[in-house]
């Protein structure tokens, strides 16, 4: 297992030294602009002096020491405040699901873990991950050089140093106000629904796109794609223009200060190599007020993120009655007991009560017809036995997810010490041949067939060795040597647990299978656990 324990670089501490290093690169980026052109000012004026004896040893020095300076913490400011980011993007999406998992169980029917909520709380979490580097680092630079922007300005004259804090003032000011405006609050929104819709349906119209081609639909699920995608980049054009008003209106208050600063320090006295210094320094301090307009879009986008990531079963309308209503089931001691589930009526049974009880070793095979609530009678197990987070119970569905990567990579998900032997094994006994631990699967990747899906969930599931294992129709798509290969795997790999598995056939089920539990949902089955 990966180490997670805190080192000094980790959390709060790692953050708020990213941002003191931040504001040190820019310091370093201001001063080495400021003493370069200063230099280069002295150097020419030296130059047409007749017996100067200016010295360029200490400045060349200095101009060295800014630029090494901006080098180092520029470097040392990425690496922590990304460092801060991946943190906390691993934070938020953990809160997130964990919130998601408690508002709504497996089995509910709720939407929060799939589809265009998924897809929009995963920007959200992106959006407030980056924080630091987009919001935090930049803002606390900008306060910083303003600051001293104003200091040293105030040496030259009042005006120019007047000037210069008005536009560190205004510029946050006017960002604010636009951004604080209803149309621009509801225009966000819509752009990041519209994009979530937007990526939605790319994923659906790639899936569907044989179908779609073969009914002769193509061309119009392809333009109708494309119209949605215009009248995106439409809206978004719209967006950057007023961003780019907002970003000329600093600009202008930009010039402005420059000016002053320029007007204040060429005052009587004043040197030409003195004048390009406070100049150019100003120019550097008021440069940083370019970023504002984006620093306040940041801070408001992730606000707005970080308000949509937080939800509870309550805020959301509360997590549905779902299977799990009207289940007495439990699981303690190695022993699974369901002591009372209600199968509804239906077109193959009147309702009726079932029960069983298992111990470590034993299989339940769940039986009963098409439609008859075997499915609803695992999720509900799910459901219920799966709410102690001590307990390792794994539920597969029968469109169990094969996530992009390698064969390897989808095994180790829920135990990332399984080396490539087991791997291998694992392989070779559901005569996956052809796949390895390397082979790569997913997009880009060997697209595996039905029966080799199913067997891939199959293997997935024993290898991960829980204490309770769920599995919904583990023959799908199998012809009767491998289903009766799979059925064999999963009882022999389940004999330190208890397995339990749902079949419309439990005539094919093979010897080893003799002493389970046959549980029917719809009274056709001839063993029924009393």
């Amino acid at each position: 297992m990966t180490d997670r324990r805190r080192t000094p670089l980790n959390g709060a501490r790692g953050l708020v030294l990213g941002i003191t290093v931040a504001v040190l690169a820019d310091a370093a980026s201001v001063g080495l602009l400021a003493t370069s052109g200063w230099f280069i000012a002295a150097c020419a004026i030296a130059g047409a002096t007749v017996g100067s004896l200016f010295s360029y040893v200490a400045p060349s020095g200095a101009v060295r020491a800014f630029a090494v300076a901006r080098i180092a913490t520029d470097y040392v400011q990425r690496v922590l405040l990304h460092r801060a980011a991946l943190d906390g993007l691993r934070r938020v999406r953990g809160e997130y699901f964990a919130a998601a998992a408690a508002a709504a169980p497996p089995g509910t029917g709720s939407d929060v873990v799939v589809g265009e909520r998924l897809d929009r709380a995963m920007v959200d979490a992106d959006t407030v991950a980056m924080r630091p580097i987009r919001v935090l680092a930049p803002a606390c630079s900008y306060l910083v050089l303003f600051v001293v922007g104003v200091i040293v300005t105030a040496q030259t004259g009042t005006v120019a140093a007047v000037v210069l804090a008005a536009l560190g003032v205004g510029a946050p000011a006017a960002a604010l106000l636009v951004h604080a405006a209803a149309p621009g609050r509801r225009a966000v929104r819509a752009a990041d629904r519209r994009r979530a819709l937007l990526r939605a349906d790319l994923v659906t119209a790639i899936g569907a796109w044989p179908e779609m081609r073969s009914l002769g639909a193509g061309a119009r699920l392809r333009a109708a794609l494309l119209a949605e995608t215009a009248r995106g980049a439409a809206a978004d054009a719209r967006m950057r223009r007023r961003d780019a008003r907002l970003d000329a209106v600093v600009g202008v208050f930009a010039a402005v200060a420059v000016a002053a600063v320029a007007g204040a320090a060429g005052g009587p006295g004043a040197t030409a190599e003195g004048v390009v210094l406070v100049v150019l320094l100003a120019t550097g301090i008021v440069a940083h007020a370019a970023s504002v307009p984006g620093i306040v879009r940041a801070a408001v986008a992730a606000r707005a993120a970080r308000s949509r990531l937080r939800f509870s079963g309550a805020a959301e309308g509360g997590p549905a009655a779902g299977p799990s209503a009207g289940i007495d089931a439990s699981f303690a001691d190695g022993r699974l007991r369901l002591a009372h589930y209600e199968v509804p009526e239906s077109v193959h049974a009147p309702a009726h009560s079932v029960q069983a009880d298992l111990a470590v070793g034993d299989a339940l095979v769940v039986t009963g017809a098409s439609g008859a609530g075997k499915t609803t009678l695992l999720e509900a197990l799910a459901v219920t036995i799966g709410e102690d987070p001590a307990r390792r119970v794994l539920w597969i569905p029968v469109d169990d997810y094969l996530f992009t990567g390698t064969i390897g990579d989808n095994l180790r998900l829920a135990d990332p010490e399984l080396d490539d032997a087991r791997i291998t094994a694992g392989l070779r006994d559901l005569d996956l041949v052809g796949l390895s631990a390397e082979t790569a699967v997913g997009v880009g990747g060997r697209e595996l067939s039905g029966g080799e899906l199913t067997r891939m969930r199959v293997l997935r599931g024993v290898l991960s060795r829980p204490e309770v294992l769920l599995v919904d129709e583990p023959t799908v798509g199998l012809d009767a040597d491998a289903a009766t290969r799979t059925l064999a795997f999963l009882r022999e790999g389940m004999r330190h647990g208890v397995l339990v598995l749902a079949t419309h056939s439990p005539a094919g089920l093979p010897r080893s299978y003799d002493d389970a539990t046959l549980l029917s949902v719809d009274g056709m089955s001839s063993r029924v656990p009393s």
